[in-house]
């Protein structure tokens, strides 16, 4: 006769053990508690998570990206209007060099019509070939068989990188030469990790990897000053590791050249208006802070909390330190390679942040905070994430269900952010195109031009006329020539019926002289959604304003139930005096080919949406 069993974990199974007589204990597997599909049904949610918050951000980059040259893109585009071509090629960006960027600059201009839509994509592509490098290193260390955890895990990676705390780099073409420092550092680096596995066993590099690698390096270093760290990281590891004197030689020296390089082409005068880092060397205090604030900028996209922000940040920075002082100090031969892989990340993230801080001080500590150092910034929290998840994992492993539920949380916290930061780009896009709209209609609204385009005047004068002559940027589009042109010509005007909406709004705004500013509604009743080009047609029937939409109108939304979420409201110029009279305003339908006629100042009323 058995024994009554009991049940006990065995290899983080629940398993029930029964006594026959004879002494003998069999061993029973009891089928799944709720606490077992607890991780098989998070961990699927969680990959979901990350690959709707990349989908997003794809999404919101080519939405909201700025469609005209925007602040040094512009001064780029005067260079290469107004400079000889080589003056192009060496581009000096205040402390930066980005010589190995200039060509996608050019095949933006040549074959994309300066439109930046190539520049975008190419830095989304960047992006995922920087999440696969990362995610590969990941996927040697884990256990075979445990996919739904790895997908979760790689999840968080996919979200660090594609997260819309990236949003200034992600919609603003420019920004491309950070990510090319930034993929180049990481292409090192993996090489690195594989060589040094072989120094340990006792096989030297071999050169043309040697080589390879440097060739890289340089390649981040002249895309974006970042890549100076990316080559003292390599430099540190490969002396602490004790590679051949012959390799570290070759290393140095090759870096000197590229220091030698840098140094001469530099632009000095940048230290006129940007921190003198000699001066803040003299501010550890200050150095130390701005780092912390550095790295509190992504936990505060989280949280929403300054204080918690900080003290994560300053746990993690005291962290990554310990881990650095372990792994290329104490124990550097015994290093493993996610060990090393991740110290290059932390590495590359504290040198960021010191190379800001000594450049941006005086802007205040504030400046840690800016959207556009957050690729520098995550690589402190994937390299504490590498390293928690490989020395944690196994431990973790009877706490499965309770990691499960709390990276859930962590998830649905970065999808709140994410759409908090899809609104700033948003307006920030609406902004943009304000400003895009005055140059358009060469309306002279210099504080909106000043803010959304160049804050100086005579930069914007001498781009936008280089950028409609070659039929660039937005000029390629047809509605900038619709100016000055007859409006039948252009249009076939339809019946009222077909439209509704209203020019609600004419306005000098206090600041323009004999220009106007124009705001309103368009709704498009036979294509269900709201016209995104509006003309204003003087009494000689002569297109004399471009308008667009994108403004929220409550209360249109409100009458109008199909345009719930939309954004009907429009906006716009008009190089005439307040209050145009004889200026009427049409909607542009959804044809392209046809307009409708606006009422002036009539308020929206339930069934204007029905044709």
């Amino acid at each position: 006769m058995s024994t009554p069993g009991r049940a006990t974990a065995v290899g983080g199974e629940m398993v029930s053990t029964r006594t026959e007589p004879k002494g003998k204990n069999i061993v029973l597997p009891l089928k799944s508690s709720l606490k077992d599909k607890i991780p098989k049904i998070i961990f699927p949610l969680i990959t979901l998570i990350g690959l709707a918050i990349a989908t997003h951000s794809v999404y919101v980059s080519l939405r909201d990206m700025y469609i005209f040259p925007y602040w040094d893109m512009a001064f780029l585009q005067k260079v290469y209007f107004y400079n000889p071509i080589e003056e192009f090629f060496i581009f000096r960006d205040n402390e930066h060099l980005p010589f190995v960027a200039m060509p996608f600059f050019l095949v933006d201009n040549i074959f994309f019509q300066a439109r930046g839509i190539f520049l975008v994509i190419v830095t989304l592509i960047l992006t995922a070939l920087i999440v696969g490098l990362i995610l590969d290193e990941l996927r040697r260390v884990w256990r075979k068989g445990h996919t739904l955890s790895f997908a979760a895990a790689a999840s968080f990676v996919v979200i660090s990188m594609f997260w819309l705390i990236h949003f200034e780099n992600l919609i603003w073409p420019k920004q491309i030469h950070m990510y090319l420092s930034a993929a180049f550092f990481l292409l090192a680096s993996r090489m690195l990790a594989g060589m040094d596995e072989q120094v340990g066993s006792g096989t030297p590099p071999k050169w043309t990897k040697v080589l390879l690698m440097a060739a890289l390096l340089s390649a981040s270093m002249f895309s974006f000053g970042y890549g100076a760290i990316g080559w003292i990281a390599v430099l540190m590891l490969t002396i602490t590791g004790r590679w051949p004197w012959r390799t570290v030689g070759a290393l140095l020296a090759i870096f000197a050249l590229n220091a030698a390089a840098y140094a001469v082409c530099y632009n000095y005068s940048t230290m006129e208006y940007h921190s003198n880092p000699l001066t803040s060397f003299g501010s550890p205090v200050k150095l130390a802070e701005f780092t912390v604030a550095y790295f509190a900028n992504p936990v505060y996209g989280i949280l929403r909390n300054r204080p918690a922000a900080a003290a994560v940040s300053l746990a993690g920075s005291l962290a990554a330190l310990w881990i650095l002082f372990q792994v290329v100090l104490l124990r550097r031969r015994s290093a493993s390679r996610i060990e090393l892989f991740a110290s290059l990340l932390l590495l590359f993230a504290f040198g960021s942040a010191l190379m800001t801080g000594l450049s941006r001080l005086k802007f205040g500590i504030e400046t840690a905070g800016s959207p556009r150092y957050a690729i520098a910034q995550m690589p402190l929290w994937i390299g504490l994430g590498l390293i928690a998840v490989t020395a944690l994992r196994e431990r973790l492993r009877p706490w499965t269900p309770t990691v499960a539920v709390v990276g859930l949380i962590v998830a649905i916290l970065f999808v709140q952010s994410q759409l908090r930061y899809a609104r700033t780009t948003e307006k920030l896009s609406q902004d943009h195109w304000q400003g895009v709209l005055a140059v358009i209609n060469g309306v002279a609204d210099d504080e909106i031009l000043l803010k959304t385009i160049y804050p100086d005047r005579q930069m914007i004068d001498l781009v936008a006329p280089k950028l409609a002559e070659r039929h660039w940027s937005v000029y390629a589009d047809p509605q900038p020539w619709w100016l000055g042109q007859p409006a039948r010509d252009l249009f076939r005007v339809e019946t009222p019926d077909r439209c509704n909406g209203s020019l609600d709004l004419v306005s000098d705004l206090g600041r323009l002289k004999g220009q106007s500013y124009v705001e309103g509604w368009a709704w498009d009743k036979n294509a269900g959604h709201p016209s995104d080009w509006v003309v204003l047609v003087d009494g000689a029937g002569i297109v004399r304003g471009l308008a667009r939409s994108g403004l929220k109108r409550p209360d249109v939304e409100r009458a109008i139930s199909a345009a719930a979420g939309s954004a009907p409201g429009w906006h716009g110029y008009v190089a005439a005096p307040a209050p145009l009279a004889g200026t009427e305003a049409y909607a542009v339908l959804a044809d392209g080919s046809s307009i409708c006629q606006l009422t002036r100042n009539a308020p929206p009323k339930a069934g204007d949406g029905v044709h």
